[in-house]
């Protein structure tokens, strides 16, 4: 009876899921864009030159190739997003029903034979093949813009792709040799982007809020202060007051200003639009554009969110701190000592095995202080329970991060990228609408024309998140039940929890450490 009401529910989930994602969220993805390198809120940008973007090109040389409207192909680009959303979504729901399920005596059902295998295959074809060949080829052809057909594109995008699938096929390094399996090598890949990304914001979170400690007990004059504000605005503005951003948000307005009217005189002087002066003029207004975007975005905050942040970022501080000095005196000796002595894994493993996993913690700190259970099988359920909530947390967690993910990928490019970036995305906010073929049809925006590249990208990162989790959520539950989800998965899948664990601690290690070398040398090359 479980399992026909846990068919129901994935049945039901999923069609609520396709109508959504193909109703709301392909319209919503590049707000994630957006809001990262949101300009200023005065109105500037219609006084400055803009950049035309044609994001759908590719739309209209397939449709002059093949006689395929751009409506239909639109759609179809939306189903496969769509569906790609309802296999993470599913994906997702089978995962947490086998911790929730979880049982010594549980035989194959159903979903584990029929349900998951299906779901586990088109997760594949889309994450490995669909979605990578159409976001690549289009891509590739806003690169190479007119210079290539249709056919060009078709073979350049399958050798491209043919190269990475071999090249990540024939990656034998760490967690990679364990499996053969692509879907599985494209998680571990995921895993690693996750303990970058934990690594960057560990780092950074210490040194600036450490910096910005050090000078408010160092200096208290307001020249000082007004220092420290410009050199770590973007990693401490959190912390200032709402006077000393008013009044940075009157300078650089101010700045802003002239500049424009330098630009306005010069593009009336003969060949000033030729001028390399004009270009500087350009990329200095667009950067006083995301400073203020990012000001005016701190004083917009209400203040009991401003508070919620701040205590957030207090916890996330100690976690930050732990987590750091646990990995560089605990796991990297440990890793370090396993791989001189020839024997990879085995320090490593027993200390985990010595250690109960999180939500037997957790549920035996619970039993101590509120429940004092009488029977081991209600400590079991309560600990089965907790299991779930963990694990239904790393999952949402997993699609948080893909919005972290693009965050740092746009704030470490360099300043230039990010100044077309922000021209890209916010110059022209009513782009033409593609063209209808159907009279009296009139489909309805909730926004602008959504970039196809742009949705299929977080697409593709959300899935590959969502099977990395999976892997990861394994060291956090009880062995029985992290057996289970193993028997879920498949051989082909699975890695073993201590491969994965040890991974993450060298790549989290090690871009602590180059983390800290990128923000010093910065410093250095703005001392200079």
């Amino acid at each position: 009876m479980g399992d026909v009401l846990m068919v129901i529910g994935l049945i039901l989930t999923s069609l609520l899921t396709y109508h959504w994602s193909y109703g709301r969220l392909w319209f919503l993805v590049d707000s994630l864009f957006e809001a990262i390198v949101a300009p200023a809120s005065t109105g500037t940008m219609e006084k400055i030159p803009q950049l035309e973007i044609d994001d759908n090109h590719f739309l209209y040389k397939l449709y002059a190739n093949y006689s395929v409207s751009s409506t239909k192909i639109l759609k179809a680009m939306r189903i496969i997003f769509s569906m790609a959303m309802v296999s993470y979504v599913v994906t997702i729901e089978i995962v947490l029903w086998q911790i929730k399920s979880a049982d010594a005596k549980q035989q194959a059902n159903f979903i584990s034979t029929w349900i998951w295998p299906l779901v586990s295959l088109v997760l594949s074809v889309l994450l490995i093949l669909v979605q990578p060949f159409f976001a690549l080829m289009m891509f590739l052809n806003k690169f190479f813009d007119d210079k290539m057909d249709m056919d060009g594109l078709i073979i350049v995008t399958s050798g491209v792709l043919l190269v990475i699938m071999t090249a990540l096929n024939f990656t034998t390094i760490g967690p990679f040799k364990y499996t053969e399996n692509i879907l599985t090598k494209l998680s571990i890949v995921g895993i690693t982007v996750m303990a970058m990304l934990s690594a960057v914001a560990s780092v950074s979170t210490l040194y600036y809020t450490y910096t910005t400690l050090r000078s408010r007990i160092k200096y208290s004059s307001a020249d000082h202060s007004q220092k420290v504000f410009d050199d770590n605005s973007t990693g401490t503005l959190l912390w200032y007051a709402d006077d000393m951003v008013i009044k940075k948000i009157e300078e650089y307005q101010k700045h802003m200003d002239e500049s424009i009217k330098i630009l306005t005189r010069l593009d009336k002087e003969h060949g000033g639009k030729e001028s390399p002066m004009r270009v500087q003029l350009i990329d200095k207004i667009g950067w006083y554009q995301l400073e203020l975007g990012q000001l005016e975005g701190r004083l917009r905050e209400p203040k009991m969110m401003q508070t919620t942040k701040k205590a957030f970022q207090l916890s996330f501080l100690l976690y930050c701190f732990q987590k750091i000095v646990m990995t560089f005196t605990k796991r990297i000796p440990l890793i370090i000592t396993d791989f001189m002595r020839g024997r990879q894994y085995s320090q490593l493993e027993e200390n985990s095995l010595g250690a109960d996993p999180l939500a037997i913690t957790i549920a035996n700190i619970l039993d101590i202080i509120f429940f004092r259970f009488n029977y081991q099988h209600d400590l079991d359920a309560l600990t089965r329970q907790i299991s779930l909530i963990i694990s239904t947390s790393l999952f949402v967690c997993s699609f948080s991060t893909v919005a972290t993910t693009i965050s740092y990928m746009i704030a470490l490019l360099p300043t230039r990228f990010r100044i077309l970036a922000m021209y890209a995305i916010h110059s022209g906010e009513s782009p033409s609408e593609l063209p209808q073929f159907k009279k009296g049809v009139k489909e309805s925006h909730y926004c602008k024309t959504p970039s196809i590249i742009k949705n299929l990208f977080v697409s593709e990162l959300s899935g590959v998140y969502v099977v990395a989790t999976i892997l990861t959520i394994r060291s956090n539950l009880p062995f029985d039940v992290s057996q289970k989800v193993n028997e879920l998965l498949g051989e082909r899948f699975t890695v073993p929890n201590v491969v994965i664990d040890s991974w993450f601690e060298m790549i989290y290690a090690l871009f602590c450490i180059f983390t800290i070398i990128g923000i010093k040398a910065v410093e250095w090359t703005l001392l200079e």
